[in-house]
């Protein structure tokens, strides 16, 4: 029970982790990072949609190429 317990809170840490790191860099860089664009890439529509947007208010002139 103990290891299937370590496991679970591995896996959520690792969720959790991810999921911080895409907001922190949805909402303070300029889409350049390769990790944010390959966890971008990988979204679903809305929430790729919605750090795209960030990303251009933060630099309109900013190409990335998961925003495309």
């Amino acid at each position: 029970m103990g290891f299937l317990k370590a496991i679970i809170s591995l896996v959520l840490f690792a969720i959790i982790a991810v999921a911080g790191y895409w907001l922190i860099a949805s909402y303070t860089t300029k889409g350049e990072l390769p990790y944010w664009a390959e966890i971008n890439a990988n979204l679903p529509e809305p929430l790729r949609s919605f750090a795209c947007a960030n990303i251009k208010k933060t630099d309109a002139t900013a190409v990335v190429a998961s925003c495309q």
